[in-house]
């Protein structure tokens, strides 16, 4: 899918909020417009993306800088990562490669393209009908905590 359909999103913070169930890691991103979008994932992927995002030094590699490792061992980039779909509170996402010029397209989780992202400068974009269902503003965003106080 060309860029031009697309809305550039960036990760703005990893956070917790609390739930029914206790507290959950999220996501939060952000558009250029000022959108913001909460995508849940796990507790080792919210790890992940955190310490990637804030820059961190790992002093073993986690599995996200696994693969970076052997995309670049096989001649591959990350070019750009989809977050396509959402179905019944899931997303969905493709992570497009680049290899000798080529485009790989591969299903992926989008906590896996976000852990990626951060590691590699991978752009993520998703899609305006996303941003119109679950996009909101920074008020509505509020009570959320930094992930990394929990740690």
């Amino acid at each position: 899918m060309p860029e031009k359909n697309l809305i550039p999103i960036d990760i703005e913070d990893v956070c917790v909020t609390e739930t029914t169930e206790g507290i959950a890691p999220v996501v939060v991103l952000k558009t250029k417009e000022n959108k913001y979008m909460k995508v849940y994932v796990g507790l080792s992927e919210a790890i992940s993306i955190d310490k990637g995002h804030r820059g961190m030094e790992l002093k073993r590699p986690y599995s996200h800088d696994l693969i970076i490792d052997l995309l670049d061992k096989v001649g591959a980039n990350a070019e750009k990562a989809i977050i396509d779909e959402l179905e019944g509170g899931v997303f969905f996402a493709q992570l497009t490669l680049l290899k000798k010029g080529k485009e790989l397209n591969i299903d992926a989780r989008p906590s896996d393209c976000m852990a990626l992202s951060t590691r590699c400068k991978t752009q993520l974009y998703t899609k305006p009908k996303i941003i119109e269902e679950v996009g909101k503003d920074k008020e509505e965003i509020e009570d959320l905590k930094p992930f990394h106080e929990y740690l």
